[in-house]
């Protein structure tokens, strides 16, 4: 339970294969006691282990998404890249380069007035932009969504080359964490949305998935917590 708690996506061929093969064992048992206790899912198949893990507040920043290098925390833009990113995984081949990706990513930007009116920028010609595209693709690596085939993240970001990587599809599809998703909830504004503390304790749960922004495996890691998501 606790590698599961700390490692809410384990995978088989990842660096805690054991760990995984012990939440494969008590898998019944463990959704069971998920279910019942703090109302969390898990999932697990042959490759990999999933718990979907909904956070008591959304306001909490006590973990965020890590620079796997540094450890330093995502930024905001940092985090809308990583969905954007995301979103250009779902588009795309088994196999793509990040190039190619990055040239999606700035598509998505440029085809949203709502980010340019946030103050998200991206561009492709700043070190600084393709930095935070880089650090978001490993810690896709680091998941095991992607995985190189040939190519090194230094070389895009130094604009000496280029990197290949093959998406692991039913990894990819893990990623989003809510109970509802997001085109089946009416409210457009964020504060038109029902606040969960208004909510019966059921109902609030529910709310807190629907409400919020999706809670993803990223968002919440932290790899030095012992209550990573």
């Amino acid at each position: 339970m606790r590698a599961l708690l700390r490692y809410p996506l384990l995978t088989a061929a990842g660096p805690h294969a054991a760990e995984f093969l012990l939440v494969r064992r008590h898998a019944d048992w463990l959704r069971r006691w998920f279910a019942r206790h703090p109302a969390w899912t898990v999932q697990v198949d042959a490759e990999f282990a999933r718990l979907r893990k909904t956070p008591a507040t959304l306001s909490d920043p006590t973990r965020p998404a890590r620079d796997v290098k540094t450890g330093l925390p995502f930024s905001r833009r940092r985090y809308v890249l990583f969905c954007l990113f995301l979103a250009a995984l779902e588009r795309s081949e088994r196999q793509n380069t990040l190039g190619n990706l990055a040239n999606r990513v700035l598509e998505l930007v440029h085809g949203d007035p709502a980010l340019a009116e946030a103050g998200i920028r991206f561009d492709l010609t700043s070190r600084d932009e393709r930095r935070d595209l880089v650090q978001v693709a490993r810690l896709l690596l680091d998941l095991q969504v992607l995985r190189r085939v040939h190519g090194d993240e230094g070389q895009f970001l130094a604009e000496r080359g280029d990197v290949l990587y093959t998406i692991h599809r039913p990894l990819l599809s893990t990623l989003l964490n809510v109970r509802r998703g997001p085109s089946t909830v009416d409210a457009e504004a964020f504060d038109e949305r029902p606040s969960p503390r208004k909510l019966c304790p059921k109902r609030r749960r529910a709310a807190i998935a629907a409400c919020g922004p999706a809670s993803c495996e990223a968002c919440s890691t932290n790899r030095s917590s012992t209550t990573k998501n």
